[in-house]
C-alpha cells in the first residue's frame, strides 16, 4: 500500500499567533449527591481519567450504610466520544465517622491517591489516635475496575497529625503532607504545628512502603510545612504556608511563607536543594498555600498577597502566584509574578493552582464577577489560565467561570490541568447538572477544554508522524514513530469544534474510522512535549 504522508506542523508550545478558546464541556455532580457533600473539595486529572473528592459525604460505594461525614471519592472517565462521566465511587475500606476521605486526591494513570486527614486509626485499623491521618491508594485493574490496594500511615503517627492534608502521587513515588506534625526526621526536637512530609515508594511486589520523611532544614513552630505538595521527575515541591524567614533565614515577617525543593538522587534519596520566596514577600501573604509543578517550573500560589505584579495597587487579599524556572546551573529562579487582569480586594487569587507544561491555571475562589467582568455574584468564583509565550512569558488568555454561577459557589476551590483538559471544582454550588434538585453546598465539579486554532505549514521532509491514506475514505491509520507512554489526539472541525479526544497508551500504531461527512479536518496529536496538528481530508 502506498503511504500519502500529509502536511504537519510541529507546534513548540509557545501558541503564538494561535486562537485559543477554554470552554466548558461538562458539569458534573455526584449522581447520590446530598446536602453539604462538598464535592469537588479536591480535584485531580490526568490523562483520560479525572478524580473528585467528597469529603463530607456519608454513603458507601453503594448508596447506603451512613456514616456521617467519612467522605468519599468518585472517577470520572473520558470516554470514546468525547464525554466526561462518573464512572466508579471510592470509599475508604474502614471508613468511619469524621474521616473527611476526599479532602485531597491525586491521580496518576492508573494509580489514584485519596487523604483521610482526620482519620484515627492506624492501616489495620487498631491504635486509635485522633486526627493522625492516613491516605489510602488506589489501582485500576485491566478491566478498569479501581480498587483499595493499601492504607498508609506514617511511621511515627501522633494524634492531630493531620496526615494527609496534602497530597501527590507521580509513578512509583506517593508525596503525603502533615502540615501540624512536630517531630524531626530521627521523631524527636519536638516543634508544635511544625509540619512534616513522608515520601512512600512502591517496590517491585507493588507494595508501597515509607521511605523517607521530610522537614525544612530551618523548621520551627508553627511554620505548617505540608501545607501542599507537588512531585514531577526528580523534585518535590513543599508548601509551608505560615513560614516567616527568607531563602537565607533572615528578614522575620510573620506568615510570608515559603515553599521548599527537594531533589532525588541516584540512591533515591531526598535532599533539601533550595528554598524558595517570593521577591516581595510581606506579612501574611500565605506563600506555599497551594504548589504545583511540571518539568523545569513551579507555580506557587499566595492567595492573601496584595500587590500587582509590580508591587504596586494595593488590593487587599487579591492574590497572587510566582513562577520559578530551573536554570542551567540546578537553581530555582522566580521568573514572573502573575496576578489577575481584574484583580480586586479579597479574590483569593492563587488560592488553587495547577501547571501542565506551558499551562497555568489559578483559583480565586471569592472572585465576583463573570468572564468579561460583570454580573457580580459575591464569592461566586473564577479562575485564570495563563500560556507561556514564545520568549518565555506568561501570559493571560482566558478568564474561566461555571455556567450556572452562583453567590457563592466558590468555583476554582480547587483546580487541575492536564493537556487540552482543566478541572476545576465548586464545592459550595448547590444543583445538579440540569441546574434543579437545590442542595445547598452538595458541589459540583466542570471540565473545561481548549480549543486551539494552529497555522498548518507544508513540511513533507523530518516528519514527526504518518498519517495515512489523506486524503481518506474514512479509515486512516496514525503512525506516531515510536511508543510513547500516552499520547491525545483529537478531532476537530476547521472552526475548532471537537469531534471526538482519545488518549492511547503505548500503541505506536493506531487506525481509525472517520465517520464524519466528507470535508477537511484538523487532527491534533500531543505525546510527550510534542504537539502536531494535521490537515486530514475527507473525501
Amino acid at each position: 500500500m502506498i503511504k500519502y504522508i500529509c502536511a504537519i506542523s510541529i507546534v513548540l508550545l509557545s501558541f503564538a499567533g494561535n486562537t485559543q478558546n477554554w470552554s466548558e464541556i461538562a458539569k458534573i455532580a455526584a449522581p447520590d449527591r446530598s446536602i453539604e457533600d462538598l464535592f469537588g473539595h479536591s480535584v485531580a486529572i490526568s490523562g483520560g481519567f479525572a478524580i473528585v473528592g467528597a469529603s463530607k459525604e456519608d454513603e458507601d460505594e453503594n448508596g447506603v450504610n451512613t456514616i456521617w461525614n467519612a467522605g468519599s471519592a468518585y472517577i470520572l472517565e473520558l470516554d470514546s466520544v468525547g464525554s466526561w462521566t462518573q464512572t466508579q465511587k471510592l470509599v475508604a475500606s474502614d471508613r468511619a465517622e469524621s474521616d473527611w476521605f476526599g479532602g485531597d486526591v491525586s491521580i496518576d494513570g492508573n494509580l489514584a491517591i485519596v487523604s483521610a486527614r482526620l482519620g484515627d486509626t492506624d492501616e489495620f485499623g487498631n491504635n486509635y489516635l485522633n486526627d493522625a491521618g492516613a491516605v489510602y491508594i488506589y489501582e485500576q485493574d485491566s478491566t478498569g475496575y479501581w480498587s483499595q490496594t493499601q492504607k498508609l500511615v506514617s511511621s511515627d503517627r501522633e494524634a492531630n497529625d493531620y496526615f494527609g492534608k496534602s497530597v501527590a502521587i507521580k509513578g512509583n513515588y506517593a508525596v503525603v503532607g502533615a502540615y501540624w506534625e512536630d517531630e524531626d526526621t530521627a521523631n524527636l526536637d519536638s516543634l508544635y504545628q511544625a509540619g512534616s512530609v513522608y515520601v512512600f515508594y512502591r517496590d517491585s511486589t507493588g507494595t508501597w512502603n515509607e521511605s523517607q520523611k521530610l522537614v525544612s532544614s530551618d523548621r520551627e513552630a508553627n511554620d505548617s510545612f505540608g501545607m501542599s505538595v507537588d512531585i514531577d521527575g526528580d523534585y518535590i515541591i513543599v508548601g509551608s504556608v505560615m513560614e516567616d524567614e527568607d531563602a537565607f533565614g533572615s528578614n522575620t515577617m510573620s506568615g510570608s511563607g515559603s515553599a521548599y525543593i527537594f531533589k532525588v538522587d541516584g540512591n533515591g534519596i531526598w535532599s533539601e536543594t533550595q528554598k524558595i520566596v517570593a521577591l516581595d514577600r510581606d506579612v501574611g501573604d500565605a506563600f506555599g498555600a497551594t504548589v504545583s509543578i511540571s518539568e523545569n517550573h513551579v507555580v506557587v500560589g499566595a492567595y492573601l498577597e496584595d500587590h500587582d505584579e509590580f508591587g504596586a495597587n494595593i488590593e487587599d487579599n487579591a492574590g497572587s502566584a510566582y513562577v520559578f524556572e530551573l536554570n542551567g546551573s540546578g537553581v530555582w529562579d522566580q521568573v514572573q509574578k502573575i496576578v489577575s487582569s481584574d484583580r480586586s480586594p479579597l479574590d483569593y487569587f492563587g488560592f488553587s493552582v495547577a501547571i501542565d507544561q506551558r499551562t497555568i491555571i489559578v483559583g480565586a475562589s471569592s472572585e465576583d464577577e463573570d468572564s468579561i467582568g460583570n454580573n457580580t455574584l459575591n464569592n461566586a468564583g473564577s479562575a485564570y489560565i495563563f500560556e507561556q509565550n514564545g520568549v518565555g512569558s506568561w501570559n493571560e488568555v482566558d478568564k474561566i467561570v461555571n455556567s450556572d454561577r452562583e453567590v457563592g459557589d466558590a468555583f476554582a476551590y480547587s483546580v487541575d490541568v492536564d493537556g487540552t483538559y482543566a478541572i476545576s471544582s465548586a464545592h459550595a454550588e448547590d444543583e445538579d447538572e440540569l441546574g434543579a434538585n437545590t442542595m445547598n453546598s452538595s458541589g459540583s465539579v466542570y471540565i473545561f477544554q481548549r480549543y486551539v486554532s494552529t497555522a498548518i505549514v507544508e513540511n513533507l521532509i523530518n516528519q514527526e508522524y504518518l498519517v495515512f491514506p489523506n486524503p481518506t475514505n474514512g479509515s486512516f491509520s496514525v503512525d506516531l514513530g515510536e511508543n510513547y507512554n500516552n499520547a491525545r489526539i483529537t478531532l476537530t472541525d476547521l472552526r475548532g469544534k471537537v469531534i471526538w479526544s482519545r488518549f492511547y497508551y503505548e500503541r505506536p500504531f493506531i487506525t481509525f474510522m472517520l465517520q464524519e461527512p466528507a470535508g477537511v479536518y484538523l487532527l491534533t496529536i500531543e505525546s510527550n512535549n510534542k504537539n502536531a496538528v494535521i490537515r486530514l481530508i475527507k473525501e
